[in-house]
């Protein structure tokens, strides 16, 4: 939609088919004895007044014509009218800034003038910059287009998009002046993507909540002056998603891969009492599981073959103690390997000390002892909190928020 467009359309006369100070149906002259200027002597009433219908109306109002009196029924008629223009002045904001319905929208039935500006159809127009790289341009061609659409869109609003999509453009020339411009663009480094998105609340749409002036559409503005923001915004957004696309397909990799991970670690992964979970919680790899894991002070129970020799071994019920170790996972988090110092108490025997190997799910140490109190044995435990307890819910709800993060950011993406 052109600039003419815009302002023939909002120039439109308001008067219920009054235009030029006369209404459907009234020619200049004498109608039924009325002449044209002149009321007739004694009468009140319909079609007294020059180039007004019914003696209500005068351009954009009503005259409170009169009878025996009383207020008459095309006053009643014109006041409700009236109000009913003012009810449809309210625009739906939601409905022309939400982009997914904006988007969803068939250009081919919008009204005339208005099919050229929809977010699409600027797409179309910016596509071969798009698809040789140039993506400054492509922001030239959005700055022309609303440099042109004229006076529809109010102050400060239209000095507010319109310096948006300055540093949009400038931020876009910056990341092609570089020598690893594709580099940069995979990571959606050095361009703000969510730049022109919006928060629809209350009835009305903010844009740039993060700059010291925000732009806000609200329905006291004109049809035209609302549309015109939220679609040159929308259309805006859709280059920078179009340039954020490797960005976002990383992102969404990510996020996938550190929900997996997470599900691994604590359904695979090593158990941790609420003390280790303070301390392997203070570090951390994102939004990834952390990928060591500091044993502390850790519970098990398990079994023991002691003795002083082979001929004499036997098996002991021990419950021990690891009082410190450290475990590494694989990328995956699906997968441990590591170490940690064990003490044994068994049943029947002295207090033994050794080594515990963690290999995944499997655990085998050595425990030295004299002989005199029970010999020496190797030591084979069970993660009997994992079985008894599951994963603890702060893993739990990090790996909800995670899961949060990728289906709100990412909502109907494959």
């Amino acid at each position: 939609m052109n600039a003419n467009d815009i302002r023939n359309r909002s120039r439109t006369g308001s008067g219920n088919g009054s235009q030029n100070g006369n209404s459907a149906g009234h020619r200049t002259g004498k109608r039924n004895g009325i002449r044209t200027g002149h009321r007739r002597s004694g009468r009140d009433g319909a079609g007294n007044h020059d180039g007004n219908h019914d003696g209500n109306r005068d351009g954009n109002g009503c005259r409170p014509g009169r009878v025996s009196g009383r207020v008459g029924p095309g006053l009643v008629l014109c006041l409700l009218s009236l109000l009913a223009a003012g009810v449809q002045a309210q625009v739906n904001v939601a409905q022309e800034c939400q982009v997914d319905r904006v988007m969803e929208l068939d250009v081919g039935t919008l009204p005339a003038g208005w099919s050229g500006s929809h977010p699409r159809t600027l797409r179309a127009l910016v596509a071969d910059r798009v698809q040789g790289g140039a993506w400054s341009d492509a922001a030239d061609v959005l700055i022309g287009i609303w440099v042109n659409t004229g006076d529809v869109v109010p102050e400060p609003h239209r000095t507010l998009l319109r310096d948006q999509l300055i540093a949009m453009r400038t931020e876009l020339a910056g990341v092609e002046a570089s020598t690893d411009f594709d580099a940069i663009r995979s990571t959606g480094a050095g361009v703000r993507l969510a730049r022109f998105q919006p928060v629809i609340a209350d009835g009305r749409a903010e844009f740039f909540l993060e700059s010291a002036t925000p732009l806000v559409v609200e329905p006291a503005l004109s049809p035209d002056a609302v549309r015109t923001l939220c679609w040159t915004a929308i259309a805006a957004d859709d280059l920078l998603n179009l340039y954020g696309g490797n960005a976002r397909a990383r992102a969404l990799s990510a996020l996938k891969s550190a929900v997996r991970a997470w599900d691994n670690f604590n359904t695979k992964g090593y158990s941790q009492y609420p003390w280790e979970l303070f301390i392997n919680g203070r570090g951390g790899d994102g939004l990834a599981p952390p990928s060591r894991q500091i044993v502390l002070l850790h519970p098990s129970v398990g079994i023991e073959l002691a003795g002083r020799s082979l001929e004499h071994l036997r098996r002991l019920d021990v419950l021990s103690v690891e009082p410190l170790g450290l475990l590494f996972y694989r990328s995956d988090r699906a997968f441990y390997f590591g170490i940690s110092s064990v003490l044994s108490f068994p049943s029947d025997a002295d207090v033994g000390a050794g080594a515990l190997l963690h290999v995944g799910p499997a655990r085998a140490g050595y425990i030295f002892r004299s002989a005199a109190g029970g010999g020496s044995g190797a030591l084979f435990t069970l993660d009997l909190y994992q079985l008894l307890a599951g994963a603890p819910e702060a893993l739990r709800s990090a790996r909800d928020r995670v899961q949060d993060i990728l289906q709100s950011a990412f909502a109907g993406t494959d």
